[in-house]
């Protein structure tokens, strides 16, 4: 069963990284993390994404918190889906 860990950000580059780090921290492997950049002012998290197949970036135009979220799990394959604001972190064995 895999996971999907969705997570739209606009303009956070110091807490993406974070993040992301709480979700390559689980200690279940089977994951994927969907990081949907949604930021305006001209700069990407995209050099921020690590080297990692399961977390796939996309761009994006913002759409409202509603709208970045469910873009993002437009594209999820999981099983199950959960939502990780840019500005969270997972707990370690979430």
């Amino acid at each position: 069963m895999r996971f999907t860990v969705i997570t739209p950000t606009r303009n956070r580059r110091d807490w993406i990284r974070r993040a992301i780090r709480s979700v390559q921290n689980q200690t279940f492997e089977d994951w994927e993390q969907i990081v949907l950049d949604v930021g305006d002012k001209g700069e990407t998290v995209e050099d921020l994404i690590p080297d990692d197949p399961r977390i796939k970036y996309w761009r994006a135009s913002c759409l409202g918190p509603a709208g970045d979220f469910q873009a993002a799990l437009d594209l999820a394959l999981g099983d199950i889906v959960t939502p990780l604001s840019d500005d969270d972190r997972l707990s370690r064995h979430a």
